[in-house]
């Protein structure tokens, strides 16, 4: 092992992002990205139950790639969307189906 403290990877702060634009989630907007996917938006809204199960229990997203099928939402009156696969667009209004927002 080498003894050379000089990092493998440097960070630079050159990175930029398009202008974000806003999203309603269970009716408070939320700033979303271009490029982004709707869960992503989702999750940074702090939502991480999208949904109850028949018994009550929150549920959430578990693979983020369309394979458990727990992270369907409503998109502007269209049901069943599933969030990880739904690229996120300016002026949304998404609905969750789960218990209130994350605290």
């Amino acid at each position: 092992m080498s003894s050379d403290p000089t990092p493998r990877v440097t960070r630079t702060s050159r990175m930029s992002r398009p202008e974000p634009f806003t999203v309603l989630v269970d009716g408070e907007p939320v700033l979303a990205y271009p490029g982004e996917t709707l869960i992503s938006v989702v999750l940074a809204a702090g939502i991480r139950a999208f949904r109850t199960s028949v018994t009550g229990e929150p549920r959430g997203p578990v693979c983020n790639m369309a394979c458990c099928q727990e992270c369907f939402v409503t998109v502007d009156g269209r049901a069943r969307v599933l969030a990880c696969m739904t690229p996120v667009a300016d002026s949304m209004t998404v609905t969750t189906d789960g218990p209130n927002r994350e605290e």
